[in-house]
Parts: C-alpha cells; sequence; structure tokens
C-alpha cells in the first residue's frame, strides 16, 4: 500500500474499533439493566455463562488462527510447486546440454571459437558462418568425387575462383583442392649475382684455414664442443671389467692455438688445459682462459687487442653469461685488453688448428700406452705430456678454480636472456673507445 491507502486503512480500523465499543457498551447497558430487573441467578448459572462465554471466544480465534494458516500453507505449497517445476526445467537442460554432441568441425562450432570473447553485429557473425558453411560443403563435395582427377580438374575449372586469385586467398582453397588442381607457382629465377654469391660461399669453406678435416687420432670428426673429447684413462693391461665397467677416469682437454703479432711477425704457441673437472660450461670455459692470459702477463707483451675465434656451442661460448663475463668483468680481470671480439666459425665438426693439438696430445698418451706405462689420473698424465711434448703449453685447472668464476657471475644481477643466440655470428661489445670508458 502507499501512504494514501495506509491512511485510509488507518481511518477504517479506527471507525471499526469505535463501532466495536459502542456495540459493546450497548449490551453492558443492556445486560445490567435485565440484572436489574430480574431477580439474581444463582452463582453457578452465572459462573457456567462466563465459562460458555470464554469457549466461545475461543473457538472464535482459533477458526480465525486456523483460517490463518490454512492460507499460509497453501501459499507455500503453491512457492513449492513453482519451484520444484523450475528446478525440473534446468535440470533437464542441463542434462540436454551435457548430452549434446558437438562437432568440433562443424561451421558454427568454429565460428563461435573464432569470436570467442568479441562483440560482433550480428551480420558479421552470418557472414563468418555462411564462409565456413561454404567451405565445408565445397570440401565435402571435393571429397565424393572420388580419386579420379580428371573430375576434380573439371570441378575446380567449374567453380572459376577468380576473385580468390585476385585478393589473394587462393591458398585457403587447398583444403578442397589438394592435389594439382590449383595454380602453381612460377620456378624462382636463379640470377648470375646469386650463383657468383654461392661459388664464393663454397670457395670460402673450401680453404684450409677456414675449414678442413680434423688431424685427430684416428682422423674422424669429433664433437663440436672447440672443447676436445675428454681423454680416458688407460692402463697397459687391463680385466675385462675395467673394460666394460665405465669406470673410467676422464680428463677435460681444452685445447687452442695463441697467434701473437710482434714486429710485423705472427707466431703461433700452441696450448692445452687440462682439468680433473668434466664441467665444460661457460664457467669451466673462462677457468680454462684464465692460465692463458696469465701466462701472456709473464710474457711482457704488451697485447691491447684480442680476437678468438671458435666454434658457436651455445652452452658454451655463446650464451648469455658469456656476453655478460666479456661485458662486465673483463675489463676487472684484464685492464690491459682494450679491444676484444670473438668470432663464431660455421656449424660443424672438426674445424681448425686446436683439433692437432688434440691430436697430438691424445696420440702422443696412447703411444706412451701401448710402451708399458699407466695413465691412471691427470697427475700421471701431465708429466708425461710435458716431456714428450715440450713445445705444447699445458695448464692445470682445479674445480677450485671453477668455482671462482662461478662466484663471479654471482655477482651479476638478473641476466636477461639474449634472444636470437643461435644466429650471432661475430660478438664484438666494444669499440676501442667504448671499451676504455
Amino acid at each position: 500500500m502507499n501512504a494514501r491507502e495506509l491512511r485510509q486503512k488507518r481511518k477504517q480500523w479506527k471507525e471499526n474499533s469505535k463501532v466495536y465499543r459502542n456495540k459493546k457498551a450497548i449490551a453492558h447497558q443492556n445486560f445490567q439493566r435485565i440484572i436489574d430487573v430480574t431477580p439474581p441467578p444463582s452463582p453457578v448459572s452465572v459462573v457456567q455463562q462466563i465459562r460458555e462465554d470464554v469457549a466461545a471466544r475461543n473457538r472464535r480465534q482459533m477458526r480465525r488462527r486456523r483460517a490463518i494458516l490454512y492460507a499460509k500453507i497453501a501459499n507455500l505449497e503453491k512457492k513449492l510447486k513453482n519451484a520444484v517445476k523450475l528446478s525440473e526445467k534446468y535440470k533437464k537442460r542441463y542434462l540436454r546440454i551435457k548430452t549434446k554432441k558437438t562437432d568440433p568441425e562443424s561451421p558454427g562450432t568454429k565460428v563461435d571459437a573464432l569470436l570467442k570473447n568479441v562483440n560482433v553485429p550480428e551480420s558479421v557473425k552470418k557472414k563468418l558462418l555462411f564462409g565456413e558453411a561454404l567451405t565445408r560443403d565445397l570440401e565435402t563435395s571435393y571429397k565424393d568425387l572420388g580419386k579420379k582427377h580428371e573430375k576434380k580438374k573439371k570441378y575446380y575449372e567449374m567453380l572459376k575462383l577468380k576473385s580468390l586469385q585476385k585478393y589473394k586467398l587462393l591458398h585457403a582453397s587447398k583444403p578442397f583442392f589438394k592435389h594439382d588442381t590449383y595454380k602453381r607457382q612460377k620456378p624462382r629465377k636463379i640470377s648470375d649475382k646469386m650463383m657468383k654469391v654461392k661459388d664464393d660461399v663454397i670457395k670460402f669453406l673450401e680453404k684450409d684455414e677456414n675449414s678442413r678435416m680434423c688431424p685427430g687420432k684416428k682422423d674422424y670428426l669429433k664433437s663440436k664442443n672447440d672443447y676436445s673429447e675428454n681423454y680416458c684413462c688407460k692402463y697397459n693391461e687391463e680385466i675385462q671389467a675395467v673394460h666394460f665397467g665405465g669406470g673410467r677416469k676422464q680428463i677435460t682437454m681444452h685445447t687452442g692455438v695463441l697467434y701473437l703479432r710482434k714486429d710485423n711477425a705472427i707466431k703461433p704457441v700452441s696450448f692445452c688445459s687440462l682439468s680433473s673437472d668434466n664441467r665444460h660450461d661457460t664457467m669451466a670455459v673462462w677457468a680454462h682462459l684464465k692460465p692463458i692470459f696469465e701466462w701472456i702477463k709473464t710474457q711482457h707483451l704488451p697485447i691491447s687487442r684480442l680476437h678468438m675465434l671458435s666454434d658457436g656451442p651455445v652452452n658454451q661460448y655463446k650464451n648469455k653469461f658469456m656476453f655478460e663475463m666479456v661485458c662486465r668483468h673483463l675489463k676487472d680481470l684484464y685492464p690491459e685488453i682494450t679491444y676484444f671480439s670473438w668470432h663464431y666459425s660455421e656449424p660443424g665438426y672438426g674445424k681448425g688448428a686446436p683439433d692437432g693439438v688434440d691430436g697430438t696430445l691424445k696420440r702422443t698418451a696412447d703411444k706412451v700406452v701401448a710402451e708399458g706405462h699407466d695413465i691412471i689420473d691427470l697427475n700421471s698424465l701431465k708429466p708425461i705430456l710435458q716431456s714428450r711434448c715440450p713445445s705444447i703449453l699445458l695448464f692445470e685447472v682445479t674445480t677450485a678454480d671453477i668455482s671462482l668464476m662461478d662466484d663471479l657471475i654471482k655477482q651479476s644481477k638478473t641476466i636477461p636472456t639474449f634472444r636470437g643466440a643461435q644466429k650471432v655470428r661475430q660478438f664484438a661489445p666494444y669499440s676501442a673507445e667504448d671499451f676504455d670508458a
């Protein structure tokens, strides 16, 4: 009820109450008048009348309350019936959705997936649905033609898909023209300039200073790690358990050749660093390179520019940790170097002079074993190589040396990922002026 209706209702209640009180007062007066003119009833009859009046009043109240409760029960039963009906409705709808089999390749499903979380007009959705339905019909008709090529070719010529070719959409028709029915692309013309570039690349790679067969111990292609293959310790006489047990100690060999320019003359120096630690990661690379730089200092050579050439394994020479070491810590470790560059050769195996150093050392060690000596660890291998190959510099790298490099890289904060590291062919982080700065 609004405010006006509520006021009218209250006013009516007041009038009803007033009428009720007047009737009750008149009834009381009539009762008193009757009492005055009639003899007084016995006490028992008066009490009985009062009890009957109370009982009648209680019955009226009970009927009123019962009527109210019946109305509430009827209302609740109606609501319960509606709720049960609604729950059954949604239950059946859920079961229909659950048991409904949808085709993931149907046009409607494809359009819904394409327009997921995208609001577009209904006309656009209809256009997309028309395109998907047409595509499916064309694909079905194409499959119904069977395996005869002539029928498929006539079917293609009958459709005349010139508009698709005009708007460069002919590739979209390949699902229902899978054979030679669509127009082939013309072969690309090879110009004389391209052939000249190809010949130049072949000639460059065929030169001995750029690529050649490995002069190793058995003239085979080694692993691509410019680390050499680990040397397995050997005995002059071995039991079968040693050969098949896999318990041989391995020695890491990191070989290289250093070219020093002095008075316009280039002097090659072969070197090899040995370690009983078989780590081959970036930090181990710097631990193996550190003795070379220290040896250069002892020669009192004014070296300011350093160029390095190696192959390009990502886990060793060409990754974000190597770039971080060169850019952040090389200047602190070797302040006399003002320019640094690292060149990576083409992918492949067995390239360059370091492979010759590796082959020489391993052939020498095997020859010593064949003469009756045992090589069981690094301490027994190093003296043999020093005495038999005096022209090759030998250095020993310990696990502690590699741990120092680990601690050095940990000083850097988070090192960002360098995308495209595999495509890098030359790494020159600074010019001479920038390196000094």
